[in-house]
């Protein structure tokens, strides 16, 4: 004897079959001490696979939930206490649906009475027979409701499934390695667990596993269906014993209870019953299997389990444990809520007031947990923090003491309870003394610190998760705290705002019993509104103007272009031509003197030139001034005073001969001809009188080659002045006015048209002169393309005439819009906080409120609560003999709980659901005893660590085996593991034979609801209940036939000691063989599944 692991091992493989074998793997899982041992030694062990087998496609989602619930859940807990250990999406629970398998391929159950569908299955599988009828009648339609409790088709599905579908699903299921611990869960009374554990137990144990059957019995008044369906599993459970053909190693029956007051969960109890067993020793095990030597004789192959469980404080504690997690969850749930309303707040705060942002800037940007991310400050000013928000955080903070404080988490002994509520009370001790004059408001900024210090530094030893809902409570404190502080930081914040709508408002958020949205912030939200749309017109007026604008530029830069085009040429063709006229006008004013020169010269007529000037370059000239618009030099003129110079030279010349040609010339007359034709301001010759003394000849027009350059110069400046002339005419604002902007106008604000620096007009004039000074000019468009186009001078004076004042009226007017939009979008932010997320606090704090259940249980005024303590605080806790001394509630509870359940058990009969407790047959030598019983107690519980040797005695226990004729066959084992709140017993009662099960033989039991049924659906016995072995056993039919079904016909009753001496006073072997031959049944399906049912040729013994 001695207290075994404290982790349970679980099966290798779990595998619940139809609805009851799921509900008990998922409840069994489900189970939080469970998922915890898991998940302690899944780094080592690895994990056990479960599998949720079904042939009903109506509850595949739902298992496919539970499956995802479980594995979420472990791999939660998995993750905490192996940081990066994951169980896999399918590591622990998988979800097999026969049904959903076969209707993938377009099989429906009706489908399988079709004999090519047979036969393929026949050549496809094992199975060496089909035992359906080719009648379709009795099955069902579809898979949406499973096999509706036809064990017969639950039968086939497997078979089918392997032949018909593109792999096997089960496959998944067999061992990988021999040795393997597999435990399957299903009901006997219904269609599909009871009809395929066999098959999946075959071959499993074919592949070298070890299997152990739970089978749960339907209740005695269940209906007459389900408990047929029973008699003919447990018939064939029966008949494979008896034929050496068991698949499991043990088959462990579960009654259905009745009314069993100490246990809270019928599938609990079976989850505790599973566990056990698979922790039994080896040696324990082999008690129950008929096939070891140590086991029972092979027509006893049932064991039947009760597990009885006591759950402390069942009234009290168990009830307010439940609401106290609920409590906790929907306090972490409205500590998120919570929470996540003041980050919205920091945040509003940080974007719409920056200059009061102190306080919450800390935790703007943090999420609400992990609370270490986000440490408090300091309170500075405790100042800012109002009086009535102090009260309300001070009150706070003695309701979370008081919880912790409370009488359930005493009961507990959580240790995190505890240290949370030493921290806390040295915290608010330490601030009080710390404090003059009881200022709560410097008392609540030495909590705040205080807060911050443990946040940082986690108060509680050990880890929170060794404790019954210790990491919740953990996360909830935390949170808690943390709330607190970041409360504090929006309350200061707002107190220290100038904005009193707003300071309000932000108060209003955080009120949790009623945030509404308070009227002085709609009201602002309203004129703002307004305010917004009123200058959104505006904006859209002055755009409006702007545009019209836009297009009166383009205009005024189209007139530009025209009116410049002709000065601007101008400057480009005195740029291009101004050198040549100047070397013109020089080189013929050159050639004039040198003309006048050589007529002076000149001594003979014949000397005289022809051609006096250079028609080719006066010509020139003439033509380049022309292009310029200034009126060119008279040729006709110069021309015409030249030639008169050459007469009047030649007369001279006549008068310079021999006397007698000067007395008989008539050269004066000539000469005074040709002097009145020179053009004075030309040429300077003598008159005839002074020309008889000395001719002379003298250029004195220099002055006509002087003006063309005047001209020019004066037609630079006048297209200059033309081009400036028309830029300021392109600027000019006198003339606009917006009022000829139609409707732009009506809601446009006065619009200040300044004028712009004059300095643009020289900047102009210079870049004009740099153009008709070039050496290499540009076109005239390319300066005009220069001027107007996007960054040239032009554009950019009018544009910043007529644009600039628009722009600047359109960037004001924006600029009010955006700060009114800004307001407004605060305004409407934080209406929206208060409606959403304050809205959403005030809904979360409904189930949260302080105090939390089990602050107070009025313990003293309940004296049969039972009080659960830690292993260790209670010496002696279940010795029998301490019981006269103990004075403790936990003892009392358990003594009460081992009278009533342990100790005595005269009348396990209607516990077990034995027909009799002790077994007696008549034999040749007189009565004989049956001492086939075997009793196995395993006893779990935390209480159990650190107290073997105060266990109960061996002598106490033999007298419960001694009242089911045990003969000294018992064992106990004691385990210390289990739910912190129960003390769990399961007893084993092993070497029972059917004809000792009471659901069975009773007047109203399984063999007496299978008759009714065999009698009143005649053939169609077959359908509903017991039929072949999967078609392999051939010791069931004749020769020539195809298959047949084997069932229990006759039950023997333990009371009549002649009848049942033929069991237990014969040798085994022979009794064995009695019971094959006197009371079961075999009868024949016929030739298959086309058989005539007439020709059948019924039972046989």
């Amino acid at each position: 004897m001695g207290v075994h692991q404290a982790n349970p091992d679980l099966p290798d493989i779990l595998v619940g079959l139809g609805g009851a074998g799921k509900a008990v793997v998922g409840t069994l899982l489900d189970q939080e001490w469970v998922a915890e041992s898991i998940a302690r030694t899944a780094a080592v062990e690895g994990f056990p696979s479960c599998y949720l087998v079904d042939a009903d496609t109506g509850q595949l989602s739902r298992d496919h939930e539970t499956a995802d619930v479980i594995t979420e859940r472990l791999d939660k807990i998995v993750h905490q206490q192996h940081d990066g250990l994951h169980t896999g999406a399918n590591d622990v629970v998988s979800v097999i649906n026969l049904g959903a398998q076969l209707a993938n391929e377009n099989v429906e159950p009706t489908d399988l009475v079709e004999s090519p569908i047979a036969e393929t299955i026949l050549e496809e599988t094992e199975v060496e027979t089909w035992w359906l009828l080719d009648d379709p009648t009795y099955l069902p339609e579809g898979f949406q409701h499973g096999t509706m409790r036809r064990r017969a088709v639950a039968k086939a599905l497997p078979p089918a499934a392997e032949a018909l579908t593109s792999g096997d699903p089960l496959d998944q299921i067999i061992p990988s390695t021999r040795g393997q611990k597999v435990t399957i869960v299903a009901g006997l009374g219904g269609g599909f667990g009871s009809g395929t554990a066999f098959d999946l137990a075959r071959r499993m144990t074919n592949a070298g596993a070890a299997v152990t059957l739970f089978g749960i019995l339907p209740e005695v008044n269940d209906v007459e269906h389900v408990r047929a369906n029973a008699h003919a599993a447990l018939s064939e459970l029966e008949y494979l014993a008896l034929t050496n053909d068991n698949p499991f190693e043990n088959v462990v029956l579960i009654p259905t209870p009745g009314d069993l007051s100490d246990i809270q969960s019928f599938d609990e109890a079976i989850a505790y019953a599973v566990l056990t067993h698979a922790n039994l020793v080896p040696g324990n095990r082999m008690m129950l299997d008929e096939t070891q030597a140590a086991g029972p004789d092979q027509y006893a192959p049932f064991t039947v389990a009760i597990p009885q469980v006591l759950r402390f404080n069942v009234e009290t504690v168990q009830r307010t444990l439940g609401d106290t997690v609920d409590w906790l969850h929907n306090r972490q749930q409205r500590l998120e809520v919570e929470l996540d309303l003041y980050f919205e707040l920091a945040e509003f705060i940080i974007e719409a007031f920056p200059e009061a942002q102190g306080p919450v800037i800390a935790h703007a940007n943090d999420q609400p947990a992990p609370p270490e991310e986000t440490p408090a400050e300091p309170m500075d000013d405790t100042s800012n923090l109002p009086v009535q928000k102090t009260i309300h955080l001070r009150r706070r903070i003695d309701s979370l003491i008081e919880t912790l404080d409370g009488d359930f988490f005493e009961i507990l002994d959580n240790r995190v309870a505890f240290d949370w509520l030493h921290a806390l009370e040295q915290a608010v001790e330490d601030a009080e003394a710390n404090t003059d004059d009881d200022d709560q408001r410097e008392v609540l900024a030495h909590l705040v610190n205080s807060f911050r210090h443990y946040l940082l530094n986690n108060p509680v030893q050990g880890d929170p998760q060794e404790f019954h809902a210790g990491q919740l409570l953990q996360d909830v404190v935390r949170m808690e705290l943390k709330a607190i502080i970041y409360r504090s930081r929006i309350h200061r914040t707002a107190h220290q705002m100038d904005d009193a709508v707003y300071r309000k408002s932000i108060r209003r958020a955080t009120d949790g019993d009623h945030p509404f949205i308070p009227r002085e912030l709609q009201h602002r939200e309203e004129e703002l509104g307004q305010l917004f749309y009123d200058q959104q017109d505006r904006s859209d007026a002055v755009e409006g103007i702007h545009h019209e604008v836009e297009k009166l530029v383009d205009h005024r830069i189209a007139e530009f272009r025209e009116e410049t085009h002709d000065a601007i040429e101008t400057l480009v063709l005195i740029a291009r031509h101004r050198d040549r006229i100047e070397e013109l006008l020089d080189h013929v004013k050159e050639l004039i003197h040198a003309f006048a020169a050589e007529i002076e010269r000149v001594n003979h007529e014949n000397e005289l030139p022809e051609e006096p000037l250079d028609l080719d370059l006066l010509g020139e000239l003439i033509e380049l001034l022309n292009k310029l618009g200034i009126q060119p030099l008279n040729r006709e003129r110069l021309l015409e005073s030249a030639h008169m110079v050459v007469k009047a030279r030649a007369a001279w010349l006549d008068q310079q001969g021999n006397i007698l040609t000067r007395f008989f010339s008539d050269w004066p007359e000539r000469y005074e001809q040709a002097y009145v034709q020179v053009d004075p301001e030309l040429f300077d010759i003598p008159t005839a009188e002074e020309a008889e003394r000395k001719f002379y000849c003298r250029f004195v027009g220099d002055q006509i080659f002087e003006r063309p350059r005047e001209k020019i110069e004066a037609r630079r400046d006048q297209a200059i002045d033309d081009v400036i002339r028309a830029a300021e005419r392109a600027a000019d604002t006198t003339d606009i006015d917006v009022g000829e902007f139609q409707e732009s106008a009506e809601d446009s604000p006065e619009i200040a048209w300044s004028g712009i620096d004059a300095s643009w007009q020289m900047e102009l004039r210079e870049h004009l002169s740099s153009v008709s000074a070039s050496q290499d000019p540009p076109s005239a468009g390319q300066v005009i393309g220069k001027l107007c186009d996007s960054g040239g001078t032009l554009r950019e004076v009018v544009e910043e005439a007529l644009l600039a004042p628009v722009e600047r009226t359109l960037n004001a007017v924006q600029d009010n819009l955006d700060a009114i939009e800004s307001d407004l979008n605060r305004t409407e932010r934080l209406e929206e906080i208060i409606e959403e997320q304050g809205r959403e606090f005030e809904v979360c704090t409904g189930g949260s409120e302080y105090p939390a259940p089990g602050s107070d249980l009025n313990l003293s005024e309940r004296p049969n609560q039972y009080v659960r303590r830690m292993p260790g605080t209670v010496k002696h806790l279940l010795h029998q003999d301490s019981f006269a001394e103990a004075d403790h509630p936990d003892e009392a509870a358990i003594e009460e709980f081992l009278d009533s359940t342990v100790y005595p058990f005269e009348h396990l009969d209607d516990r077990v659901g034995l027909a009799a407790g002790d077994v007696i047959g008549e034999g040749n030598a007189g009565p004989i005893p049956y001492d086939g019983h075997r009793v196995i107690r395993a006893h779990l519980g935390t209480v159990f660590g650190n107290n073997g040797g105060d266990l109960p005695a061996d002598d106490a226990l033999a007298e419960v085996v001694n009242a089911v004729g045990g003969r000294g066959n018992f064992v106990d084992q004691y385990f210390d593991f289990g739910d912190p709140c129960d003390v769990a017993t399961v007893t084993f009662v092993g070497g029972v034979f059917l004809d000792n099960l009471a659901p069975v033989t009773g007047a109203q039991g399984y063999r007496s609801a299978y008759g009714s049924l065999r009698n009143g659906l005649d053939e169609q016995i077959r359908l509903h209940h017991a039929h072949g072995l999967d078609g392999r056993d051939r010791s069931l039919v004749e020769s020539g036939d195809s298959a047949g079904f084997v069932y229990r016909d006759r039950v023997l009753d333990v009371r009549d000691h002649a009848a049942i001496g033929q069991v237990v006073a014969d040798d085994e072997n022979d009794a064995v063989e009695w019971i094959l031959e006197e009371c079961v049944a075999t009868e024949s399906f016929g030739d298959g599944p086309d058989s005539d049912p007439a020709d059948d040729p019924g039972v046989t013994r």
